[in-house]
């Protein structure tokens, strides 16, 4: 992720994603926090879905899925 993308101060940080915490046998929740009326909470969440979504349908091993509780 970049910070101050652009300019002398721009700074890059790595953001770590272990997936079994959001996906798998210790699935938990995921939060999705900001200022009210912006939509960008909501695009964010349905961009989110749709590219989990996506990854299990191109999976091979049928035995897997994927499913949402909002």
């Amino acid at each position: 992720m970049k910070m101050y993308e652009g300019t002398p101060d721009e700074i890059t940080l790595s953001v770590n994603l272990n997936s079994k915490f959001l996906l798998g046998p210790e699935g938990s929740h995921l939060n999705i926090s900001g200022i009210s009326g912006l939509a960008s909470k909501t695009s964010y969440a349905m961009f989110l879905m749709k590219a989990i979504q996506d990854q299990y349908l191109q999976r091979s091993d049928a035995d897997d899925s994927v499913s949402f509780f909002i």
